[in-house]
C-alpha cells in the first residue's frame, strides 16, 4: 500500500513540473534556412512569389505526391492562394496565401493548418555576383499546452525539410531557361541602303 501511494504521490509531483515547465513556454517558434541560387534574383522571385509551380520543389509534395491542390486568387503576389489536402498526416489539410510581395526583394506568406495558431513564412531575396541568396523563413505561434510542447522540436522536424526544399527550389530555378531578351523595335531606326 505504501509502495501504490509513493508512486501515486511521484506521478503527481511529475505532473505539477510538467504543468508548470509548460505555462512558461511560449508557443513561439522561428526557423531560417538559406541557399544561394545560381540565377539572377528575377527568376527567382517569379518562382517564390507564386503557388503554380510549388508541387515541383516543395519538401511535401515528395511526401504525398497524391495531394490535392486547389488553387485561387491571383496567379501571382498578393492574394494568391492554394489549399492542399492530403491523407497523409505529415501533410494534411491547409491552406497559404501571399500577404505581401515586393518584387525581386520579398514575399512573406501566411500558413493555415488544423492546429489553432498563427504560421508564417518568408522568402528573402538577395542578389550576389553570380546568382540571389535565398532565405526561407518560418514563425509560428501556438496556444494549445499540448502543441506547445510539441514545438519544442521544431528545429528538428522542419528543419530538414526547409533544407530540401531549398535544395529543390534551386535545382528546379536554375533548370528553368532563361527569359528570351526582349526584341529592340525597329521604329526610329534607319537602314543604308
Amino acid at each position: 500500500m505504501k509502495t501504490l501511494k509513493l508512486i501515486a504521490i511521484v506521478l503527481v509531483v511529475i505532473f505539477v513540473i510538467i504543468i508548470g515547465y509548460g505555462m512558461t513556454l511560449s508557443g513561439e517558434s522561428h526557423l531560417e534556412r538559406s541557399i544561394t541560387i545560381n540565377t539572377p534574383v528575377e527568376k527567382v522571385f517569379k518562382e517564390v512569389n507564386t503557388f503554380t509551380n510549388i508541387k515541383d520543389w516543395s519538401p511535401w509534395a515528395k511526401v504525398d505526391p497524391e495531394t490535392k491542390y486547389i488553387y485561387s486568387g491571383p496567379d501571382s503576389g498578393v492574394g494568391a492562394k492554394y489549399d492542399w489536402e492530403s491523407e497523409d498526416e505529415n501533410v494534411g489539410i491547409g491552406s497559404q496565401e501571399i500577404l505581401e510581395s515586393r518584387e525581386n526583394e520579398y514575399v512573406k506568406t501566411q500558413m493555415i493548418f488544423a492546429i489553432e495558431g498563427e504560421f508564417f513564412a518568408e522568402f528573402k531575396l538577395k542578389p550576389i555576383d553570380g546568382g540571389t541568396e535565398v532565405t526561407w523563413t518560418y514563425d509560428g505561434k501556438v496556444y494549445s499546452f499540448m502543441w506547445k510542447f510539441i514545438m519544442l522540436g521544431m528545429e528538428s522536424q522542419l528543419g530538414p525539410m526547409y533544407e530540401q526544399g531549398l535544395i529543390d527550389l534551386k535545382a528546379y530555378v536554375e533548370s528553368l531557361p532563361d527569359p528570351e531578351p526582349e526584341a529592340e523595335s525597329a521604329e526610329g531606326v534607319s537602314v543604308e541602303e
